[in-house]
């Protein structure tokens, strides 16, 4: 099996959770999450979806309404939520099998800045520049 955005996800999930539990993180945040295989580079055009990049922005600098739907699989808390100047973040990681994994957390801002240089793709070291570095 190999280990796909859906693992890190679910390993990304229970690990930001914990941050909270103890304190480390604070207030709403929203997340974009992204894996790439060590070595190759996120192409900010395909590995995006054209809504996600302008989304977490509209979560950041204003705020965003999401209607969660009856007819979507697992538990529903409530019915919609909105974000308001919530922290939002890009997390990518770059995952080689049988190492730590450590990922990167870039807020949106930062990957904008990054964008607007005129770069179509992002790559580990383009990360640990503008994001910050966690292990799982």
């Amino acid at each position: 099996m190999s280990y796909n955005e859906r693992s890190f996800c679910s390993d990304f999930n229970q690990w930001i959770k914990e941050q909270y539990k103890n304190g480390v993180m604070e207030g709403s945040a929203c997340f974009e999450i992204k894996i790439k295989k060590r070595g190759q580079r996120l192409n900010i055009k395909s590995d995006f979806k054209s809504h996600q990049i302008p989304a977490l922005e509209k979560a950041n600098k204003s705020f965003i309404y999401h209607k969660i739907s009856d007819f979507s699989p697992g538990f529903h808390p409530f019915d919609s939520l909105i974000l308001n100047k919530a922290k939002s973040f890009a997390v990518i990681m770059w995952y080689k099998p049988r190492k730590p994994k450590h990922f990167y957390m870039i807020p949106i801002k930062a990957l904008l800045v990054f964008i607007a240089t005129g770069a179509l793709s992002l790559t580990e070291d383009d990360a640990n520049r503008i994001g910050k570095i966690y292990q799982l």
